[in-house]
């Protein structure tokens, strides 16, 4: 995603910042994602604005995936029991939809008077990035879904290994809200 913006990175450099960021993430208002940020404008000249791109961008594409997931999940507990949470269901649909639109349909640009006219011409900014570029897009699906199933496998085991008597659609209803809930302060670089 950073060769969009001309910042070329080693594999262990990618390795080392997840793992700073972690680190960093234990820290009060979650430290971990200007650690990333400083380090990207520091030592590969990515600017704050372009980091923030980077970032809105992943957290949509997170979204997209984890709600998506969500609905399947909806989907296999209304066939195997028959019972709907339509609140968790519509949530869902939301979040889905919100994350498509932003990813397909273009949005206009705003005056930068405001803070928000600022977000939004950012959120704009990283749709059109994703837009030009296809490959990038499934790419990064194809890494949201391998997050997904590491997760569950994880949760699947702790869950086991506890003797918690819980289905496997509950467990990854678990990691999908969990993810949900956490991609804005954690998983959003």
């Amino acid at each position: 995603l950073c060769k969009s913006y001309a910042v070329a990175m080693r594999p262990l450099e990618w390795f080392a910042l997840i793992w700073v960021k972690s680190f960093f993430n234990l820290l009060p208002l979650n430290a971990g994602i200007a650690s990333n940020a400083a380090y990207l404008k520091i030592r590969h000249g990515l600017s704050v604005t372009s980091f923030v791109n980077i970032s809105i961008l992943v957290a949509i594409v997170t979204t997209l995936v984890y709600a998506f997931m969500g609905l399947l999940c909806m989907g296999v507990r209304y066939l195997q029991t028959g019972a709907a949470v339509t609140s968790l269901s519509a949530l869902l649909l939301l979040l889905f939809a919100a994350s498509i639109l932003l990813l397909i349909v273009p949005i206009p640009a705003v005056p930068d008077t405001t803070r928000l006219g600022r977000l939004i011409n950012q959120v704009r900014e990283s749709s059109e990035v994703i837009r030009q570029d296809k490959p990038l897009l499934c790419l990064l699906i194809f890494y949201q879904v391998l997050h997904f199933l590491l997760f569950l496998g994880i949760y699947l085991a702790l869950f086991k290994e506890l003797d918690y008597p819980l289905d496997l659609t509950s467990i990854a209803m678990l990691v999908i809200f969990y993810n949900l809930i956490l991609w804005p302060f954690a998983y959003t670089s």
